[in-house]
């Protein structure tokens, strides 16, 4: 973990976006709200740049709280399960997902996960994650603060989320995914 924070220079309190800049990650969303936070953490997004992440970097340049959002770009596959274990929680208000890998990696890790309501991602978090409206600006800017701000929340969102992480284990997978092909053959 220290490794990784001196590495990547990393603030002390920070929100981590994990994943591709692209529209549909509601990227320029979580930067609009993250700027009505009352709060010291910063906001590190990282990923590679998607389409039309120009207009996120342009978000980021004029924000109002500019020095409190980093990009860091794509990081090595090896410092992820780091990165995410030393952030106060994962946010991912994407619009659209067809399973949402990076909640269930950080609730495995005992990182708190604050993340959309829609698509597929509520199978997948179950009451394990802050579940929110990605399409509610308010909605959004409410869940930042408590996910800051409320120990007890992040607590509670822990001890879920590695629960909830449980379910999903690579051999359980290969064996349901062999029984389809079997019924298949």
């Amino acid at each position: 973990l220290r490794h990784v924070r001196n590495v990547y220079d990393l603030p002390i309190n920070f929100l981590l976006f994990l994943s591709t800049l692209e529209p549909r990650k509601n990227v320029k969303g979580l930067i609009k709200a993250f700027e009505q936070v009352n709060s010291d953490a910063h906001l590190l997004l990282v990923g590679k740049p998607g389409w039309k992440h120009k207009e996120i970097f342009n978000l980021i340049k004029d924000s109002k709280k500019r020095k409190f959002i980093s990009y860091l770009g794509y990081v090595n596959e090896a410092d992820k399960p780091a990165l995410i274990s030393l952030a106060q929680a994962v946010v991912y208000p994407s619009f659209y997902e067809g399973f949402g890998f990076v909640p269930l990696e950080a609730m495995s890790l005992g990182t708190p996960v604050l993340t959309s309501q829609v698509s597929s991602i509520p199978e997948v978090v179950s009451n394990a994650a802050l579940l929110i409206n990605p399409y509610n600006h308010n909605d959004l800017v409410f869940a930042i603060s408590e996910i800051l701000s409320n120990d007890n929340l992040r607590t509670k969102l822990i001890s879920q989320g590695r629960a909830q992480a449980m379910r999903y284990q690579w051999d359980i997978s290969a064996k349901k995914t062999l029984a389809v092909f079997e019924q298949l053959s």
